[in-house]
């Protein structure tokens, strides 16, 4: 249960919530026309576990799995929203039996408003639990400028942010999406041969992928730049941001020297390098 509710991903579970769900849970098992409640979060748990414990050419994971999200992390990602309307229920039946405690005992009138303001704290307490703050942690350890960080370095983000000084608004950069390159886009506006890792990319631009570091001895590679248009290539070494083995592909464009062909325009560090092509 604690794989599948209340910490899909190995987070620290949110004993806040999962009261909840219990209670509610305990609420359709003695009212059966609730049952329908549940039933979103039962879907979601059931792909979840299929797609997390079973291989990826299951035919049983193919079948269930295969017209939505086969890949585990997104399904638990649907997880908290469907789990909203069980412990939705099973606030209103903890409302219920405090509101009833309440009336039995006579209560004074001032424990009904204060019980109501510490069950709305205790709610959005969860806003401000162990598994937020792990979840904040890992995102910003992934996605912050360091000399080392995977997705953008330091340097390379220094670099990405003089592009729109150092190239023309019509500029087309060449760069593995796989070192960040491609964010050229984001950061300067300027066009890239890959916006991301995937997709296909065509012949001439695979070509160009790992033969651009032949560029003084292959004529095949000037006559391929000039089908393309490409004006700029921008380095940033070999630092995969998935998988070291995946940047064999992009062997061309990474590590390169200047040469006459490839004019050094700009560099920031030992691995941020933008080049200009000339004389294709």
């Amino acid at each position: 249960m604690r794989a599948c509710s209340r910490a899909p991903r190995g987070y620290t579970p949110t004993v806040l919530v999962t009261l909840l769900l219990v209670v509610g849970f305990i609420a359709v098992a003695r009212t059966s026309r609730l049952l329908p409640v549940t039933a979103p979060f039962a879907v979601a748990v059931l792909l979840f576990v299929v797609a997390s414990g079973l291989r990826i050419d299951h035919p049983l994971r193919q079948l269930l799995t295969n017209p939505w999200y086969n890949d585990s992390n997104r399904l638990a990602a649907l997880l908290p929203l469907v789990a909203i309307p069980v412990a939705t229920l099973g606030a209103l039946v903890i409302v219920d039996v405090a509101l009833r405690l309440a009336a039995d005992r006579r209560l004074h009138a001032w424990v009904t408003p204060v019980a109501a303001l510490v069950g709305i704290l205790a709610v959005f307490s969860v806003a401000l639990g162990p598994n937020v703050r792990i979840a904040l942690g890992q995102v910003h350890e992934a996605y912050a400028y360091t000399d080392s960080s995977l997705i953008l370095s330091s340097d390379e983000e220094a670099l990405l942010g003089r592009l729109a000084e150092e190239t023309p608004p019509d500029a087309l950069i060449a760069g593995s999406p796989r070192t960040g390159a491609s964010l050229a886009l984001a950061f300067s506006g300027r066009e890239v041969t890959q916006r991301h890792i995937f997709g296909s990319p065509s012949d001439e631009q695979l070509f160009l992928n790992a033969n651009l570091r032949d560029i003084e001895s292959d004529p095949a590679v000037c006559r391929t730049v000039d089908d393309i248009g490409i004006d700029y290539v921008l380095d940033f070494g070999r630092q995969d941001v998935i998988d070291p083995a995946g940047a064999a592909a992009y062997d061309g464009i990474q590590n390169l020297s200047p040469s006459r062909h490839l004019v050094l325009v700009d560099s920031q560090g030992p691995d941020a390098r933008l080049f200009r092509i000339e004389g294709c």
